[in-house]
């Protein structure tokens, strides 16, 4: 047993990355080519030698600490990544008695949410690009919303959607951010998480990247918009979002989370765009929440929301990597809670099978007709509340 902690303050991560990758000193941090996938022109991968960190922004997206770094560099797990960077770094096992002794560290302290003045700016930029969603400039993206998204104008405003017409690199002290580099805004569909009290605590921005379905719409990503916050990219290599660093993006993403619903079922998708269009489809049924992506995970504080359902439905999406988190995340929570649930997705994703069917309701409402019952039939006063929806629920599902 190793004191991982102490490992990481042994190795120098900047020297580490540098035996694979050639680092070069941006600001406070350091870039160079990503080793992890096929591109050979930008410069994708940041180490942040500060926090002994490392994030590709890139076609990867992977990121972490030296341990991350090792285990992806030699494709093996984490015990075993501790025992390679403890060899290197000189660092001696933890004795059964030094560990018997030890106190135990502190908790890990809930999130407390970005900086005031990032919130400040990030709902001046989400008015602004309400307005210009609304005004007659914004006529496409409206389009867009409307016939690939499938969502409506109540949908768009409840959510606080937006269209940023224009590609914006921001003074970092705007945000409340201190490390010299641009905050980068670029034109694209704005898609807000908010939390308590309405306050922003993330911002995504999905970029009209050429090949996309919202690139005929409002225009395909042009070369002079292929330029982050961390740099000039690769249009080949660009990422489908963009949006302000300094947010809290595992928070989840829903309409009524953080309010008293006295709904018992929880539908958690794997992004915000369906579960936007299943909270138009089925918000008198069920609770609709996302945490943000494809490898984002319930820290305590979303778990203990997730508790005050009695059943949480998590559909991701078919594709291989969504399908990956189920074996790896969801199937396991689902065994040892019994309480969360997984989901076969009705198409590749819940978009997709509103464009195929042009109705999501009947299969909204039969998901919670069924884990209602999976729920009732273990009580032995069932709350009547729970019985009326499963039995509207049920009655949706067959009404069409």
């Amino acid at each position: 047993m190793y004191d991982v902690a102490e490992i990481k303050d042994r190795i120098d991560i900047v020297a580490l990355i540098g035996e694979t990758v050639n680092l070069k000193h941006a600001g406070t941090s350091l870039q160079g080519l990503c080793p992890f996938h096929s591109n050979t022109h930008t410069p994708a991968l940041a180490v942040f030698p500060k926090t002994k960190t490392w994030k590709c922004f890139g076609a990867c997206g992977d990121g972490g600490d030296v341990f991350a770094w090792w285990m992806k560099r030699e494709n093996c797990d984490f015990p075993a990544a501790v025992k390679a960077l403890a060899e290197r770094s000189g660092a001696q096992p933890v004795s059964q008695a030094r560990a018997a002794v030890e106190q135990p560290k502190p908790p890990t302290p809930l999130p407390s949410g970005p900086n005031d003045t990032w919130i400040q700016r990030a709902e001046s930029f989400i008015t602004y690009t309400e307005r210009c969603l609304a005004s007659p400039d914004g006529e496409r993206a409206r389009a867009y919303l409307e016939q690939e998204r499938g969502l409506w104008p109540e949908a768009w405003q409840d959510f606080r959607l937006g269209y940023n017409p224009t590609n914006i690199l921001d003074a970092c002290e705007s945000w409340g951010l201190n490390d010299d580099k641009k905050v980068w805004l670029p034109r694209g569909m704005v898609i807000p998480g908010m939390w308590r009290g309405g306050l922003p605590w993330y911002v995504k921005i999905r970029r009209p990247l050429p090949k996309s379905s919202l690139a005929p719409y409002i225009g395909p990503l042009t070369p002079a918009e292929c330029i982050t916050d961390f740099g000039r990219l690769d249009p080949n290599d660009d990422p489908k979002f963009g949006g302000p660093r300094g947010g809290h993006s595992s928070i989840l993403f829903t309409h009524r989370m953080t309010a008293k619903s006295n709904l018992p079922v929880l539908l958690l998708t794997e992004g915000e765009w369906d579960a936007m269009l299943a909270w138009q489809w089925g918000r008198d049924l069920c609770d609709v929440g996302t945490l943000g992506g494809v490898t984002a995970r319930a820290d305590a504080m979303r778990l203990a929301q997730l508790a005050r359902y009695a059943a949480v439905g998590v559909v991701m999406d078919s594709d291989e990597a969504g399908q990956e988190n189920v074996k790896k995340y969801w199937a396991k929570m689902a065994e040892e809670t019994g309480r969360v649930h997984v989901i076969p997705p009705p198409d590749h994703d819940l978009t997709d099978y509103w464009k195929a069917t042009a109705a999501l309701r009947p299969w909204i409402a039969g998901v919670v007709a069924d884990l209602l019952d999976n729920v009732l039939d273990g009580l032995k006063e069932a709350p009547q509340a729970w019985v009326n929806i499963r039995d509207w629920a049920r009655s949706e599902q067959y009404a069409s």
